[in-house]
């Protein structure tokens, strides 16, 4: 994401990703939630409750922009607890818009993991307060919505 002034121009590479299209549906809900998050307080890079949740003795990495050459940091594993994928653990800004980006477009993946992993529950709760607090139509009819959906089974 690349912007001009803080939350005023959103840059999107159209062509990058464009073989998977769940792909494409993630990259767009995660760089859109870098904008939410900047309207929350005005900082992306810093959030002490959402850093206050990661794995002890974790440290986030430098950043995804360090990293948007891998190929596989953006494959959901499981290999990292707390953690949807390699992205994610590139910093905390990156961490949220892969959390929020994976509940719009497989939910049932977020709820398997959290089911299986507290770190990625806290995280879940955490991100549907945070929603709710961006705009009150983002409660829980709003994620039942979002489960009952469920993109995942529809991108398979």
């Amino acid at each position: 994401m690349r912007q001009s002034r803080p939350n005023s121009l959103l840059y999107l590479d159209v062509a990058r990703g464009r073989h998977a299209d769940a792909y494409t549906r993630r990259v767009i809900h995660h760089e859109f939630f870098h904008v939410i998050d900047w309207r929350d307080d005005g900082k992306v890079h810093e959030d002490s409750h959402w850093a206050a949740m990661k794995p002890r003795g974790f440290k986030y990495g430098n950043g995804g922009r360090n990293t948007q050459n891998d190929r596989t940091g953006s494959i959901l594993i499981d290999k990292r607890p707390g953690f949807m994928n390699k992205y994610s653990t590139t910093g905390v800004e990156e961490d949220k818009a892969e959390v929020f980006a994976t509940m719009i477009v497989h939910w049932d993946v977020v709820a398997d993991r959290a089911k299986r992993d507290e770190v990625v529950a806290k995280k879940v709760a955490r991100m549907q307060t945070q929603m709710e607090e961006f705009s009150p139509a983002a409660d829980k009819e709003f994620w039942g919505r979002v489960r009952e959906f469920n993109r995942s089974k529809a991108n398979r």
